[in-house]
C-alpha cells in the first residue's frame, strides 16, 4: 500500500516539476510563452486528476462515502455532465453519440452519480479516441447505462482493469494512476448497481445495471 501511494506521489511530483520549470522560463521572458503556458496548464490538470483519484481512494478505504438517497433524474444528471465534457471531448477529437431515455428517475444519490459520471467520461478522455457512444435505457425491471469507446491501445488483461492500482497505460499521452476503474466499480457498488467490462474489437464497453426498486 505504501509503495502504491509513493508511486502516485511520484506521478504528482513530476508534472509539478515540469510546470514549475516552464513558469520560471516565462518569468525570465522570451518567446513561445503561449506554448509554455499550455504545457503548464496540461501538467497541472494531470496533477489535479491524480490528487482527486487519491482523495477518492482514501475516502473509499475509510468507508467515508455513504449514499444520501433521494429521487434522481438520471437523464438530467447525465445531460448536465455531458455538457461539461462536450468541449473537452471535441478538442480530443472524440465524436460522442448519445441515446438517453427521457425523464428516467431512480432513488439514489445525485452527488455520487455526478462523481461516477465524471470518472467515466474522464476515462474516455484519457484512454479513448475517435468515437464513443453513451446509452441510458430501461425496461420493466432494470436501468442500463452503457458507455463504449474506441481505445488508444489494445487491452491486454480485461479481468484486472478494475483492480486497485492496476494499469496497462492504455493512453498514448498520459500515464494512468490505476485507480479510475477501481473508483468507478466502488461507486457502482455503493449505488447498488452491477458493473460489467467488455471489449469488442477496438471498443471498450462499460455497462452499469440497476435493478428497479419495488
Amino acid at each position: 500500500m505504501d509503495m502504491a501511494i509513493s508511486n502516485i506521489a511520484h506521478d504528482i511530483r513530476t508534472p509539478l516539476t515540469i510546470a514549475s520549470g516552464y513558469t520560471q522560463q516565462i518569468i525570465k521572458g522570451g518567446t513561445q510563452e503561449r506554448e509554455k503556458l499550455n504545457k503548464i496548464a496540461s501538467n497541472l490538470q494531470v496533477v489535479s486528476k491524480r490528487l482527486e483519484s487519491l482523495l477518492e481512494y482514501r475516502r473509499l478505504m475509510e468507508g467515508a462515502i455513504q449514499p444520501q438517497i433521494s429521487d434522481v433524474n438520471l437523464s438530467q444528471v447525465l445531460t448536465q455532465q455531458l455538457f461539461q465534457y462536450y468541449d473537452s471531448l471535441s478538442e480530443a477529437g472524440i465524436a460522442l453519440e448519445v441515446e438517453l431515455e427521457e425523464e428516467l428517475h431512480y432513488a439514489s444519490d445525485p452527488e455520487l452519480w455526478e462523481r461516477l459520471l465524471q470518472n467515466m467520461l474522464s476515462n474516455v478522455l484519457k484512454h479513448g479516441k475517435d468515437q464513443a457512444r453513451l446509452t441510458l435505457v430501461s425496461d420493466a425491471d432494470t436501468i442500463r447505462l452503457e458507455l463504449r469507446n474506441i481505445v488508444q491501445q489494445p487491452i491486454q488483461h480485461l479481468d484486472q482493469l478494475a483492480s486497485r492500482f492496476y494499469s496497462e497505460n492504455l493512453s498514448d499521452t498520459e500515464e494512468s494512476s490505476g485507480l479510475g476503474l477501481y473508483i468507478i466499480q466502488n461507486f457502482v457498488e455503493i449505488l447498488g448497481g452491477d458493473l460489467q467490462l467488455a471489449t469488442e474489437a477496438d471498443w471498450f464497453l462499460l455497462t452499469i445495471t440497476l435493478r428497479k426498486k419495488a
